[in-house]
């Protein structure tokens, strides 16, 4: 099965996804799930059209999206990356290499980081 890499960023309505492997192939939403799903559409609308063209394209793909921490900590450069890693049980010097583009979050460490902030944010909300 070929994993295709995906790269969500944070933008001023939401968020973008892309993939370097296929240029071209990008999608907007205004939530992590949202921006996947979008994703994942145009990405088989894209295939479709270069099967179409006669291209090879893979039979089985796996996408994963991956958060750009590090363009989203710009964007939102409010956070203590130490407090929020600790907030979210997560060892602070990978966030901090997350933040600094030393490494890249898997999909399943990218959606446990933003459902953390998403469950901090609630936590705010509830109390004002």
């Amino acid at each position: 099965m070929k994993k295709i890499k995906i790269i969500v960023e944070k933008s001023k309505t939401g968020f973008s996804a892309y993939t370097p492997n296929y240029p071209g192939v990008f999608s907007l939403g205004t939530s992590w799930d949202h921006v996947r799903n979008e994703f994942a559409e145009a990405f088989a609308f894209h295939l479709e059209g270069m099967a179409e063209d006669g291209a090879l394209i893979p039979k089985k793909y796996q996408l994963e999206f991956c958060l750009d921490l590090g363009q989203f900590f710009k964007h939102y450069n409010v956070f203590n990356v130490t407090a929020l890693a600790t907030y979210l049980k997560i060892n602070p010097k990978l966030l901090h290499q997350y933040k600094d583009d030393h490494k890249i979050a898997s999909e399943k460490t990218s959606t446990k980081i933003i459902q953390g902030i998403q469950d901090f944010a609630n936590e705010l909300l509830s109390s004002a």
